[in-house]
């Protein structure tokens, strides 16, 4: 948060919308400009800022905590929903808070938006102002401020604050700069910077606000000056409002000035086509430096149109900068009626795809946008001819955060810093869920989480071929069963966020699909028992992802014999083990890998009854609160932990303490089992350090899994001297740090600072060595053997080599040397 303030205050507060459908409570341009303003009157303000938010009632909680009575939310058609929900729980909290919205959307949408939502009102214009009145004036005053719209109000003070106001070309000069403080390091850089906004009071003008050339150079300057000092060279700067300059000979002088400061930071601008097709802008914007450029194509559009924009491709591929690569966007603007009756989507279609031959632009960075303010929640479905286009050029968009989340879910492997607050995942083991308990998931989820509908029965969507877009900003198709979903969350007041849905195709294949998201491909995914995999090795390159489950004794059995194959010796025994990801392998891995005492994910039965982990014995059922499941899980967790004296075992350092066992296991078992398998937590260790290997990098590119050999404490591959289980006991080398081999070239990996270092051959067996549990003098006499070498020669080996996974952090803190 970047201010604590008490009193009559004004608490800021921006939802920031991230790809896809996650937000995080962020700064904001215009959110400065109010900050700015009300700074220089002398007026108490606060912005709200939380990277990781947790649930919105701990939101709502924090802007209260804030102690400022007047709150201002910063609405986007993308947070609209989100900011709707937080406005209803802070009534429900404080009823005497007063909520007032503002932005660009709500300028446009706002008296509709009053009808629909428990907000005091809206600011339409001149937020900056509005808001520094409603912070020095009682609610009951302000039905009289110009630009407020009370609940119950009519927009009647509008014709009035206008006649009383004559504003100047460059109105937005009144406000002071944003940019000093953060030139200055006193405030964290965005990088973004206005030159013109909709929020002014002019109608005439369309609400536009401009910065004088010269006023908006100053704030260019203190931007780059900002950005370089945090964000390097390699830094873009977002010009908003650029494509408001409909006046040639305002945006000619924007453009000078972005010429006489540009440098190494380079700019990112909107244009609209006929800009460029008809004005010759084009050479304009390269010399001022323009690096990113979206350009902003109709929909539908004439054949001579589309001949004007592919002849344009060629000056775009010709005037290209050297050493300068020009980035093109495309939005899409949906004008609701063309005033052309032979502007057609085919047109549109055929210049895209000349484009994306020519390598001019990628079709993953095509957009679409209402052209009309205030359409943003509306679907726009797309023609025919670009559905088609996008179908055949665009790939689908990775989406880590989503993906990694349901992994997260499969596997029960949490980070430490994302649990705490809510549950991250809720699964419907069923398919579905009781519309009457919908309302209680409000208490668990947090704003960013995900419910997964499990094994759904039947796949109810018909791919109908309808393909939309909306605020999220990424392409949807049609998807009924999660329109239902979001229907029925909102009739219960629950905001949810994220729905995916996983659909059984054929035996061991399903379908996962994300929210209504757009899947080009279908993202398949396989899910097998293990005793199953071992029997016809499957090959997890063929599909999206491939989970592995140990739900009875012969898969347990299976799974062990192959933890013990990699502990005798260092070797995997099949391609899926490094393929795939065990479903609930939290159970097998080592210290701290149970996060059940969080509960960052928990499953739903038919009967509304609540488990920890999958398959486990409930905790609890729906209408018990977060605080009671927790402390339940938490009681569970001692018990076990008690019954089992996992305190004084010999393996607590390494046994993650699962305390939700499956049906065909008990306690002692569970137990006996990981004090015999030692070495099970360092072979999942290893089976998640391959996986980020092929996920990340091209290290394991053409390597088979018989090229792949893993250092232990109980076997080696250079070091002839293998200790078993007792040199694990032994070991001068950190449990952080792995050595593993791939086509005989050795390299280390150390977990804690996440470095790959390769090794030579001599410097491994070094290592090996004090993995194993050998002093300087065995190192030093096998290396004399060995490599027939001085002694002096191989001391120095060792003394180097030392010294070096010294410095790395990878030995224990050593015994005195020998000799």
């Amino acid at each position: 948060m970047l201010k604590l303030s008490f009193g009559n205050g004004v608490t800021l507060a921006y939802f920031e919308h991230h790809p896809t459908r996650l937000f995080t409570a962020s700064d904001q341009l215009d959110c400065r400009y109010v900050r700015a303003y009300l700074k220089q009157q002398g007026a108490t303000v606060a912005q709200y800022v939380e990277p990781n938010l947790s649930n919105i009632y701990d939101a709502a909680e924090d802007l209260i905590a804030l102690g400022n009575d007047r709150i201002a939310l910063y609405i986007t058609a993308a947070n609209l929903r989100l900011c709707d929900r937080l406005t209803t729980v802070l009534k429900e909290l404080d009823d005497s808070i007063h909520i007032v919205w503002f932005g660009g959307y709500v300028s446009v949408k706002g008296k509709e938006q009053l009808e629909r939502t428990q907000a005091d009102g809206i600011i339409h214009q001149e937020p900056e102002q509005v808001i520094y009145a409603l912070a020095e004036s009682e609610p009951e005053e302000w039905g009289d401020i110009a630009g407020f719209l009370g609940r119950n109000e009519a927009a009647g003070n509008l014709d009035a604050m206008e006649a009383s106001h004559s504003p100047s070309l460059y109105e937005l000069d009144q406000y002071e700069g944003i940019w000093e403080e953060a030139a200055q390091a006193r405030q964290t850089p965005i990088l973004t910077v206005k030159c013109a906004d909709t929020l002014g009071r002019d109608s005439g003008r369309g609400g536009l606000r401009i910065h004088s050339p010269g006023r908006f150079q100053q704030d260019l300057e203190l931007a780059i000056q900002a950005a370089t000092r945090t964000a390097g060279s390699k830094a873009t700067l977002q010009i908003v409002g650029f494509h408001l300059l409909h006046d040639r000979s305002v945006r000619s002088e924007i453009l000078e000035a972005m010429e006489r400061v540009k440098g190494s930071i380079g700019f990112q601008v909107e244009v609209e086509y006929e800009w460029l097709v008809k004005e010759g802008i084009w050479q304009q914007l390269l010399l001022a430096g323009i690096t990113e450029i979206a350009i902003r194509i109709p929909l539908l559009m004439t054949e001579q149109q589309a001949e004007e924009g592919i002849s344009l491709g060629d000056t775009l591929q010709d005037s290209q900068v050297p050493d300068q690569r020009l980035n093109v966007t495309v939005k899409l603007t949906d004008y609701a009626a063309s005033h052309d009756l032979t502007a057609d989507s085919q047109h549109t279609a055929r210049l895209l795809s000349a484009w994306t031959a020519n390598n001019i632009i990628d079709a993953n960075h095509v957009r679409i946008e209402p052209d009309q303010p205030g359409r943003e929640q509306e679907r726009v479905i797309l023609p025919e001819p670009i559905r088609s286009y996008l179908l055949k050029y665009a790939a689908d968009e990775p989406q880590p955060a989503l993906m990694n989340g349901y992994i997260a879910f499969m596997t029960g492997h949490y980070p430490g810093s994302s649990t705490g607050g809510c549950v991250k995942h809720i699964g419907y083991t069923e398919g579905t869920w009781n519309p009457s308990s919908v309302h209680r998931l409000g208490e668990y989820s947090g704003v960013n989480s995900a419910l997964l509908f499990e094994h759904n029965q039947v796949n109810r969507e018909e791919k109908n071929g309808i393909v939309y877009a909306d605020q999220d900003e990424v392409w949807k198709q049609h998807n009924e069963l999660f329109d239902e979903l979001v229907q029925t969350a909102e009739q219960q007041q629950y905001y949810l966020s994220n729905a995916h849905q996983i659909v059984p195709l054929e035996e061991c294949t399903y379908e996962l699909q994300m929210n209504d998201f757009l899947h080009i491909e279908p993202m398949h995914i396989r899910r097998m028992d293990y005793m199953k995999a071992a029997q016809s090795e499957p090959n997890g390159d063929e599909v999206g992802l491939q989970f592995l489950e140990i739900t009875s004794e012969e898969d347990l059995e299976l799974f062990l014999n192959d933890v013990d194959h990699f502990s005798r010796q260092g070797k995997f025994k099949h391609g899926f083990e490094i393929q795939s990801y065990i479903v609930d392998s939290c159970r097998w891995s080592g210290a701290h890998h149970c996060r059940a005492r969080e509960l960052p994910r928990m499953f739903v039965d038919g009967q509304d009854q609540i488990s920890a982990c999958r398959g486990c014995s409930s905790i609890g059922d729906m209408y018990d609160s977060l605080d009671s499941l927790l402390t339940q899980v938490s009681v569970a967790s001692d018990q076990e932990q008690l019954l089992r004296g996992c305190q004084t075992c010999d393996i607590r350092d390494t046994c993650s303490k699962c305390s939700f066992l499956p049906s065909y296991m008990n306690r002692q078992q569970y137990c006996d089992l990981r004090r015999k398998h030692v070495m099970l937590h360092r072979y999942m260790q290893m089976v998640q350090l391959f996986k980020v290997l092929r996920k990340y990098t091209q290290a394991l590119q053409g390597i088979g899994i018989q090229d792949i050999k893993v250092s232990l404490p109980t076997v080696t591959h250079l070091w002839p001297k293998h200790s078993g289980v007792e040199g694990a006991a032994n070991s001068s080398v950190q449990d952080t740090v792995f050595l593993f081999y791939m086509q005989d070239q050795p390299m280390l990996f150390h977990s804690v600072n996440q470095k790959i270092l390769k090794l030579n051959e001599l410097t491994a067996l070094i290592l090996e060595g004090y993995m194993a549990g050998a002093d300087e003098v065995e190192l030093i006499r096998y290396i004399t053997e060995k490599y027939h070498v001085e002694t002096e020669y191989a001391a120095s080996a060792v003394s180097q080599a030392e010294a070096m996974f010294a410095r790395e952090g990878c030995l224990k803190k050593m015994s005195a040397k020998a000799g």
